[in-house]
């Protein structure tokens, strides 16, 4: 799965881009970059898009934003890092399938979230060193 995606990006983090923040408003420039690869973990999909209030045009916002990013699927691999995670570290069960399926794929991951940007770090760091 190494190299298929530069960046994997974290529910929260997809959520701010549809929902327009400011803050992010740079770094949608960069999906236009023809060099760079954006994917998205099936969990996330299976979070922003399985909220039970969600009107049609948030969805349909949604799903614009999806279609622009490649699916990871939850693979054996991914499985395994996410149970290796979830021993190493305290964390939901989606946020450790989501740094599990950054680190198999070798991307960085776009999150908003410091708990979780710190734990990828700190494991990718690791990984590096393993290496």
């Amino acid at each position: 799965m190494n190299g298929t995606i530069d960046f994997l990006l974290d529910t929260n983090y997809v959520l701010a881009l549809v929902k327009g923040d400011p803050a992010l408003s740079a770094e949608k420039e960069r999906f236009f970059d023809p060099n760079l690869r954006f994917g998205i973990s099936v969990i996330s999909r299976i979070e922003l898009l399985g909220f039970p209030d969600l009107t049609e045009e948030e969805e349909a916002r949604i799903t614009e934003t999806l279609n622009q990013l490649r699916k990871v699927p939850l693979t054996q691999s991914v499985e395994d890092r996410t149970i290796e995670v979830r021993r190493s570290r305290k964390l939901e069960l989606p946020d450790a399938l989501i740094l599990a399926t950054a680190l198999e794929c070798g991307s960085n991951l776009l999150t908003l979230d410091g708990q979780l940007r710190s734990a990828f770090g700190e494991l990718k760091s690791h990984q590096a060193e393993e290496r």
